[in-house]
């Protein structure tokens, strides 16, 4: 018998032994003999596949594992307010200590990986509620290196799934969860996982989910060389959904509250305009003419409060949680984007009547400094290739050109008077 299968045998003699172990506290008991074996064994597994394997082959081990962690959780207090107390403390370092050794067990050997997420799934969502960060966290890094697609249907697909999910992104507003952003980052990566999931959170962990989806594709937006998408098609199209139907529940007259937060409205523009900046993504979000006529509806909205409903209330809920300015500039870029050199956008934003509404946004505004500079642009997407885009802009009443003519042209915008008519083209120069 070798050191590691002598460290197992000890170890087992205690977690089996007639007297329970974790009501066994003080000093030499099982439980403090049991944290060191499990303390020697993950070091041993740490970067060894033949000791991992060894584990494998004692599937009488897993199983005092997974009554370890039913009767932890059962027998001792973790919440926050307890966890200080000298008996909870032992059952947490023990907890530590045999998350810490599962960890190394699964890391590069997918034959454990299946044994030791059969043993733990039904425990998760109790160890990701518990007061211990540090406990939290080293499930968060077990469950990761467990994520085989399989697993991650698992995860979006039942109720106990999505109680797991749930705690994961409840712990990310804590700022202590590393592991737990990888996994909802991987989350992402799965088709139509924020579908699935979507109905089974609540308002604020929607929001903490579209945080994370916003900074993956910052990143690839800021990363050109990258070649793969860190969020699925399937979920900017999910999320393009959710935008144009928010939308038109915000502008209902007949609603008397508002049953979307405002704050999910901005996040959602916030993804979308971020992903219309990736050449991969845009062109799906292009397929969607509903995405460009909610955007119009909204601007519109954003742009005359007084116009819309019978109320301003939009307007006043935006103020809550996001500068309206803000919002405005964004859906204009988003617009910007969504008809660049597509002519069935172009000719959707003429026919809704969008065109004088973004010409309305060219004015340099001091409140809202870089909207004129995201208006030009989309004027001069819309004006490419479009004659029809074109005459509209040179049918609009005589007011004068800008002040600044070199500021149009800077930003690829060509205007000039020609018979009384101004004339309005991209500048190619």
């Amino acid at each position: 018998m070798d050191d590691v299968e002598c460290i197992i045998f000890i170890l087992l003699s205690h977690l089996t032994a007639p007297k329970t172990p974790i009501l066994s506290v003080g000093e030499f008991s099982d439980l403090d003999i049991s944290c060191e074996c499990l303390r020697l064994l993950r070091n041993c597994c740490a970067g060894s596949r033949d000791n991992q394997l060894l584990i494998n082959k004692s599937p009488e081990l897993v199983q005092a594992l997974s009554e370890l962690f039913t009767n932890c959780l059962k027998y001792s207090d973790l919440s926050e307010s307890q966890n200080q107390h000298e008996s909870n403390l032992a059952f947490q370092t023990l907890l530590r200590c045999a998350m810490q050794f599962v960890g190394n067990c699964v890391v590069g050997c997918s034959e454990n990986i299946e044994l030791f997420w059969n043993c733990l799934f039904s425990v998760f969502s109790q160890l990701l509620s518990c007061g211990d960060p540090t406990l939290r966290s080293y499930t968060c890094m077990v469950i990761y290196n467990c994520l085989t697609n399989d697993h991650l249907d698992q995860l979006l697909d039942n109720d106990h799934g999505w109680s797991v999910v749930g705690h994961i992104l409840a712990n990310l507003s804590t700022g202590d969860c590393e592991w737990g952003l990888y996994i909802i980052q991987r989350i992402l990566t799965a088709p139509k996982s924020l579908k699935r999931l979507w109905p089974s959170i609540d308002s604020v962990k929607k929001a903490h989910l579209l945080d994370v989806t916003f900074l993956s594709l910052e990143t690839i937006a800021k990363d050109t060389n990258q070649d793969t998408v860190a969020v699925d098609t399937t979920n900017i199209l999910f999320i393009s959904e959710l935008f144009s139907s928010a939308v038109e529940m915000l502008l209902n007259p007949n609603k008397d509250s508002l049953d979307l937060p405002p704050r999910l409205l901005c996040q959602m523009l916030d993804c979308l305009r971020t992903s219309s900046s990736v050449v991969s993504l845009l062109s799906h979000l292009q397929g969607r003419p509903h995405l460009v006529l909610s955007s119009i509806m909204l601007l519109r909205a954003v742009h005359s409060p007084q116009s819309q409903s019978k109320d301003n209330r939009l307007e006043e809920s935006l103020r809550k949680t996001e500068s309206a300015y803000r919002l405005k500039k964004d859906i204009v870029q988003l617009l910007g984007n969504l008809v660049y050199k597509h002519t069935t956008n172009q000719d959707l934003v003429r026919e809704s009547s969008g065109i004088p509404l973004i010409m309305d946004q060219t004015k340099i505004d001091e409140t809202n400094p870089f909207i004129a500079q995201w208006a030009l642009f989309a004027v001069r997407n819309l004006c490419e290739n479009n004659a029809a885009n074109q005459q509209v802009i040179a049918d609009m009443k005589l007011q004068g050109l800008a002040d600044d003519v070199t500021f149009l042209q800077d930003h690829g915008v060509k205007a000039e008077i020609t018979n009384g008519q101004i004339r309005i083209q991209p500048n190619y120069n």
